[in-house]
C-alpha cells in the first residue's frame, strides 16, 4: 500500500510526524489491538513486513505464506481503518524513532541528503527533517503545547484517505481470484476524504541555493523523468563522460539519475528482476502518478521520441543552474566551517567563483573530440525462442566432455522455461594464493581487468548479458547470465579480452591506490566482516592477513602485475557449467564455441 503523504507534509513545529506515523500503525488496530498481532502473524508464516517514509510518499508492504494472504491483508488493512495509536506505544516507539536517527548521524549517505536538504530555499518543505528524533517529536512538541498522540491521531485523520492510497498484491491466484479477495475486506470501507494531492511548484534551489564532487545536482521544473539523458550522461562505454574521467584518471565511477523528491519538481543528478514483494512495494508508489495499464512498462518503454523534450532538459544543464558537493576529509576544521544543524556536519559554502563558471562555460560551448554517441549495440537479443525440450532431460548437470584440461558440464532448463541461460566457468591455476604477494598480484589484475573491461561490457549488460570475474584461493571463477542468443558470442569475446590484456599505467596507479585504501581502511570494517576475516585467518593456511598484503604492496609495478597475469593461465584446468535454454546439439553451445574459446586463447599466452 502506498499512501501519497510524506515528511514534506509534516508541520514545521514537529518535524518527523508522517514517519512516526509509519512506525505506529504497526503497532495494534481497534479489529486487532495486540501491538505485536500484525508483525507475529507474518513472521509465524515465513514473511517479512516493513514500511519506508519518503517525501511524500509512505509504502507498506509485507510477504506472506500464500495459503495465509487473507489473513495478512486483512490485518494489513486495518493499519488505514482504526489504528489505536496507544499512548504508551506512543511514548515507546518515539524512542525507537530517536534510535534510528542515531544510528544515522554517522551515515554519510544521510548526512549528505539532509545537507542537501539544508542548501534549499528558506521555508521550503523540501528542507525539513523528515526522520525526526526525540527532541521533535516529544521534548518540543511539548514545549510548544502539541501532545504527540493527538498529533498523529490528527495527521492521520487529515491524509490518510483512499483517493490517495494506491494498494498493488501480487498472489499465485488469477486477477479474478485476487480483485475477490482484495474486495471481499475491508479496503473499501477506508474512508475517501477527498484530499487533494500536494505539489510543490516551487523549486527548492534557487538564487543563493545555486552556485559546491561525488554528486552533482542540477535544478529544473520538468516533472517527466529524462530517460534518454540520463542515459547517455550515465553511459560507460567508449566514447562517454565516464571513460574520459577514468582515462585522465580523475574518477572510479559515475552515475546519472532524475530524481524527483516530491510532485511538481524534479532534480536531475550525477553521482558515483524483482522479487514478488518489491514489485508489488514499487507498482504501488509508481500507481501514484502512472496509469494502472502503464505500470509494468513505463520504465522501459519509450514509446514516442521527444527531441524537443531533450533538448529542453539538455539546456537546463548549465553552469548557472546547478551546486556540486564535495566530500573529503581534509576540509575539516577549516576557517568559516559551519554545521548542518540536525546531524551537525561540519560544512563550508561557498559561492562558485566567476573564473570556474566561465571555464565551465567555455567547456560546454567547446565540446570535446572524445565524446561520442553510444556505438551500435551488437549484443542485443533477436531470438527468444524456446529450445527443444530434451526427452529424458537429467535433474543433475551431465558430463559432456572430460579432458586433461577441460571438464563440461550441461544442464537443461525444465522449470522456468525462459530464453535465458547461465555459464560458470571455474579456472584453477597453481600460482595463486601461495603467498601474500601472489594473493595480492593476481587480486590486483583482476581489479585492473574488470574496470578495463568495463567499457566493452556495459552494452552487453544493457542488452541483458550480466558477467562476474572474480578471483579466490584457487583460481578464477567466471560467470556469464542471460539471453542465450548471444552468450557464446560474449563468452568467446571475454577469452580473448582476459589472454590479450594490457595493463593501463594511468589507470593502475589509481586503482593500486584504491585497493591500498581499501586494505587500510579494513580495521574500520562492521563488527561482522571482521569477525568473518579473522575465521578465514584461524581455519585458512591459504589466507593472509590485510597486514600482510599490506606488506608487500611497495615496488610493486604494472609491469609485473601484467607478467604475473600472463604466466597465470599457462598452467590451468578448467570446469565448466552451461544450463538454461540450451541442447546438447546446439551448435552455439557444443565445446569448441565456448571452452574452447578458452582453451585455444589460454594456449597461445
Amino acid at each position: 500500500m502506498d499512501v501519497n503523504v510524506g515528511h514534506l507534509m509534516d508541520s514545521w513545529d514537529l518535524p518527523g510526524t508522517a514517519h512516526f506515523a509509519e512506525h505506529m500503525l504497526f503497532l495494534g488496530t481497534a479489529k486487532y489491538p495486540e501491538e505485536n498481532e500484525y508483525s507475529k502473524f507474518i513472521t509465524s508464516n515465513a514473511g517479512m513486513s516493513n514500511a519506508f517514509t519518503a517525501s511524500n510518499h509512505t509504502n507498506y508492504h509485507f510477504d506472506v505464506k500464500p495459503d495465509q494472504l487473507q489473513g495478512a491483508l486483512d490485518r494489513f488493512v486495518q493499519f488505514f481503518l482504526t489504528p489505536q495509536f496507544t499512548e504508551s506505544a506512543t511514548e515507546r516507539e518515539v524512542c525507537a524513532v530517536d534510535s534510528e536517527h542515531s544510528n544515522n548521524l554517522k551515515n554519510d549517505g544521510w548526512r549528505n541528503m539532509q545537507v542537501d536538504r539544508h542548501m534549499s530555499k528558506p521555508g521550503h518543505d523540501y528542507g525539513k527533517f523528515g526522520t525526526g528524533n526525540k527532541k521533535t517529536l516529544m521534548e518540543d512538541a511539548r514545549t510548544k503545547g502539541i501532545e504527540p498522540r493527538e498529533a498523529l491521531l490528527e495527521f492521520h485523520k487529515q491524509w490518510y484517505s483512499s483517493n490517495i492510497m494506491c494498494l498493488c498484491v501480487v498472489g499465485k491466484e488469477s486477477l479474478d481470484e485476487l480483485e475477490n479477495l482484495v474486495t471481499s475486506l475491508d479496503f473499501g470501507a477506508i474512508e475517501n476524504k477527498s484530499v487533494e494531492r500536494k505539489q510543490w511548484l516551487d523549486h527548492p534551489y534557487q538564487g543563493e541555493s545555486l552556485g559546491k564532487r561525488i554528486e552533482v545536482v542540477f535544478s529544473f521544473k520538468i516533472t517527466q523523468t529524462g530517460f534518454s539523458e540520463t542515459h547517455l550522461i550515465g553511459h560507460e562505454a567508449k566514447g562517454s563522460l565516464l571513460s574520459e574521467l577514468k582515462r585522465r584518471g580523475w574518477v572510479s565511477s559515475l552515475s546519472s539519475g532524475h530524481h524527483s523528491p516530491a510532485s511538481g519538481f524534479g532534480v536531475f543528478e550525477i553521482k558515483d528482476k524483482q522479487t514478488p514483494l518489491t514489485l508489488a512495494q514499487t507498482a504501488a508508489e509508481e500507481l501514484q502518478y502512472i496509469p494502472m495499464n502503464d505500470i509494468l512498462s513505463s520504465r522501459y518503454l519509450i514509446e514516442e521520441f521527444k527531441s524537443d523534450r531533450i533538448t529542453e532538459l539538455l539546456n537546463m544543464l548549465t553552469p548557472q543552474n546547478f551546486y556540486y558537493r564535495v566530500v573529503a576529509q581534509k576540509f575539516a576544521g577549516q576557517e568559516g566551517n559551519t554545521h548542518e544543524p540536525v546531524y551537525s556536519t561540519e560544512m563550508n559554502i561557498s559561492k562558485i567563483e566567476d573564473s570556474s563558471i566561465k571555464k565551465f562555460q567555455e567547456a560546454m560551448e567547446n565540446g570535446h573530440p572524445s565524446f561520442h554517441l553510444p556505438e551500435k549495440n551488437t549484443f542485443i537479443a533477436t531470438k527468444f525462442d524456446l529450445k527443444p525440450r530434451e526427452e529424458k532431460n537429467s535433474p543433475i548437470p551431465e558430463l559432456l566432455c572430460d579432458t586433461d584440461y577441460l571438464r563440461l558440464w550441461f544442464l537443461q532448463d525444465d522449470e522456468y522455461k525462459l530464453p535465458k541461460a547461465v555459464t560458470k566457468i571455474s579456472i584453477t591455476t597453481p600460482m595463486v594464493a601461495h603467498d601474500p604477494k601472489t594473493t595480492l598480484l593476481s587480486n590486483l589484475w583482476i581489479w585492473c581487468f574488470t574496470d578495463d573491461l568495463a567499457e566493452d561490457t556495459y552494452n552487453a549488460e544493457l542488452a541483458g548479458l550480466r558477467q562476474s570475474i572474480s578471483m579466490n584461493r584457487f583460481g578464477t571463477f567466471i560467470k556469464v547470465n542471460g539471453y542465450d542468443e548471444k552468450m557464446p558470442e560474449f563468452t568467446k569475446f571475454l577469452a580473448n579480452r582476459m589472454t590479450n590484456y594490457k595493463i593501463d599505467r594511468v589507470r593502475f596507479d589509481v586503482l593500486f591506490e584504491m585497493l591500498k585504501r581499501a586494505l587500510r581502511n579494513h580495521a574500520h570494517n562492521q563488527p561482522y566482516n571482521l569477525s568473518q576475516h579473522y575465521l578465514h585467518l584461524l581455519i585458512d593456511e591459504k589466507y593472509w592477513s590485510k597486514e600482510q598484503l599490506l606488506a608487500v604492496c611497495e615496488g610493486i609495478t604494472p609491469e609485473e602485475v601484467e607478467k604475473f597475469g600472463n604466466e597465470m593461465f599457462k598452467a590451468f584446468h578448467m570446469e565448466m557449467l552451461v544450463h538454461g535454454n540450451v541442447t546438447k546439439e546446439s551448435s552455439n553451445y557444443k565445446r569448441p564455441q565456448i571452452g574452447q574459446s578458452f582453451i585455444s586463447a589460454f594456449s597461445e599466452t
